[in-house]
Order: C-alpha cells, then sequence, then structure tokens
C-alpha cells in the first residue's frame, strides 16, 4: 500500500504482515528531483508488491 500525510508530500509504503501494516523502508534517497526515498523494483517485487505500486514510487537508480 501507498500511503501518505495529508496536504503534504510526505509518502510511504506499507505492507501487511499478516497481524498488521508495517512500513517497507526505504533502499535509498534520490537526488534527481525531490529528495525523497527511493526503492528498488526486485525488492518490492519479491514482497509481492503488485505492479499498479512498483509504478507509483520512485525507483532508485
Amino acid at each position: 500500500m501507498r500511503a501518505g500525510r495529508s496536504s503534504t508530500d510526505h509518502l510511504w509504503v506499507e505492507r501487511f504482515d499478516g497481524t498488521e501494516w508495517v512500513e517497507v523502508e526505504a533502499d535509498g534517497v534520490t537526488t534527481s528531483g525531490m529528495h525523497g526515498p527511493c526503492f528498488s523494483d526486485a525488492r518490492l517485487r519479491s514482497l509481492g508488491a503488485p505492479e499498479k505500486l512498483i509504478d507509483m514510487v520512485t525507483l532508485c537508480e
């Protein structure tokens, strides 16, 4: 799941671990454009993230 704080650019990724929603730690920080978290597409896929979510997040280069 991609979550965010209303009226801000603060976004994060969460996954359900069977009991509760937990934040997926970013794999790095992007420095192109706005600074923010980036994620490895391979790691997101290994966690079972759907393609639609992977398309929505910033991927690390």
